[in-house]
């Protein structure tokens, strides 16, 4: 559902934080989301080193995939927050003293790590987490093999996806919901979508309460091993 919903503009997307072990195709998963929604001669990207780069990273890409993280710094943090849900920051413009240039985005966040990279709770409440197992070595393939395959199969996933989004087009005036989790737009997007590919809204809205239980608890989690730290420290 979070995948199809990258399909329409304007709304709030929760961004996908992907963790697992190495070799659990954690990066070549966020390529293949690249490549069908936002194709790109740069499928993956580093963070960079302040607000105005990143600022810039997010003004020119639709899907921003952030690949191999460790941890986030907290400026790091707020600016994809807002990036979810619609920000932007002013920047002086070059060779100008006083002139500014505004950069605005709400962009489609990715983000990987053998850990949850995500850890305070405000970008964790924004999120979908995904944890991905290693790939068994008998089910590996070449790269060449893949993107052989990828391709070939392109234009069939997207006819796919846009035959969902179609569907859930037409199912959107018609999902009513008792209450909002974070996000709303996307809760009503999101079980109109689960219901073009055959769910029913009982089982969104389930699937979407356990998500923001999974965050509270990593976001727990993460308070707890930052105490550890700071006592290890004092």
């Amino acid at each position: 559902c979070t995948c199809v919903s990258y399909l329409i503009p304007l709304i709030p997307h929760p961004a996908i934080v992907a963790s697992g072990p190495q070799g659990s195709t954690k990066s070549w998963l966020f390529r293949w989301i690249k490549r069908l929604i936002d194709p790109s001669s740069i499928e993956l990207l580093s963070l960079p080193r302040n607000d105005r780069e990143l600022a810039q990273q997010l003004e020119h890409h639709w899907i921003v995939p952030y690949d191999n993280l460790t941890y986030l710094q907290d400026w790091v943090s707020d600016m994809l927050c807002r990036a979810v849900t619609g920000g932007g920051i002013a920047v002086r413009k070059l060779y100008s003293d006083d002139e500014d240039t505004i950069l605005q985005f709400k962009r489609c966040i990715l983000l990987n790590g053998i850990n949850v990279a995500a850890q305070r709770a405000d970008l964790l409440d924004r999120s979908t987490l995904i944890g991905l197992t290693a790939m068994a070595p008998e089910n590996r393939r070449t790269e060449e093999e893949l993107l052989g395959a990828f391709e070939n199969d392109l234009p069939k996933i997207l006819a796919g996806f846009l035959n969902v989004l179609s569907k859930a087009l037409k199912l959107y005036p018609t999902v009513k919901l008792e209450g909002y989790q974070r996000l709303a737009d996307f809760n009503r997007y999101g079980t109109a979508i689960a219901q073009a590919l055959g769910r029913t809204k009982e089982e969104f809205v389930n699937a979407y309460a356990d998500k923001v239980k999974a965050q509270n608890e990593e976001a727990l989690n993460a308070d707890e091993e930052k105490r550890k730290k700071k006592r290890i420290a004092e």
